[in-house]
């Protein structure tokens, strides 16, 4: 592996990613790892006396690779901003490091869990192969977003609110005039708007109805998440109303 090969942004047909191959199991298996370990440590993390230290390190290390890849970009003539899902939840990831947020933490559960989780279970790595920086950054932004979340949730006792899902979505709502002017005069395809995603581009619906269908989806997901991660509250507001009932 070269410098150039390193850094270049022509594709490498011989060792492209292959669906439902080893490469694409481990990057599965990497994610689910990374779930069980930040739930099983994250207690241990927030009582190290370095605990802001470290978070301090990893909101550097986001914005290293964030910037790092937008310029990879511009230098190579391909333009790029933060516009995909997942690099609005690495920005505020990043905030939510610095500051402890708990608004910051409720768009960053919905946006970094769905969007890395997706990225990492189908990824669309049909351009860069792992003699690419772009790979490794692939794995470890994606991670850095599902985890950092489910840190907060853990050792932090975050929760969600009906609240936050609006918030969400309404962010979505508000980037999308964004994507689809630049989508437009840029020729790109930021949030998936204006093609399908690659990886389950043949199990969908043709445009523009597939957008609808993630618009119920996305919706549909977000309050399973507050439902599913609110689950053992609701169950312990139950056993108190029960014990207060029959005093």
């Amino acid at each position: 592996m070269s410098w150039s090969d390193l850094t270049a942004h022509e594709y490498d047909l011989d060792n492209v990613f292959v669906f439902f191959s080893i490469e694409h199991f481990m990057f599965i298996i990497i994610a689910l790892s990374a779930t069980f370990l930040i739930l099983y440590f994250a207690n241990y993390i927030k009582d190290w006396k370095y605990e802001k230290s470290l978070r301090i390190a990893i909101a550097s290390l986001m914005i290293i690779l964030e910037l790092g890849y937008h310029t990879h970009n511009f230098i190579n003539g391909k333009f790029s901003i933060p516009l995909h899902v997942c690099s609005v939840a690495v920005i505020i990831s990043i905030y939510l490091l610095l500051t402890n947020s708990k608004k910051a933490f409720g768009l960053v559960f919905y946006l970094g869990l769905l969007g890395g989780y997706t990225a990492l279970f189908l990824p669309d790595m049909s351009d860069y192969t792992y003699i690419n920086m772009r790979y490794y950054h692939f794995i470890i932004i994606h991670l850095l977003i599902v985890v950092i979340p489910l840190y907060y949730y853990k050792a932090y006792g975050y929760r969600l609110t009906l609240h936050s899902v609006r918030r969400a979505v309404l962010l979505l709502l508000a980037m999308t005039p964004l994507a689809v002017y630049i989508n437009t005069t840029m020729d790109r395809n930021y949030m998936f708007i204006g093609e399908k995603p690659d990886p389950i581009a043949a199990y969908l619906p043709p445009w523009p109805f597939y957008i609808l269908l993630f618009g119920v989806l996305i919706i549909g997901l977000f309050y399973s998440m507050y439902f599913l991660s609110n689950l053992k509250i609701r169950k312990e507001r139950r056993k108190l109303k029960t014990v207060y009932t029959h005093k």
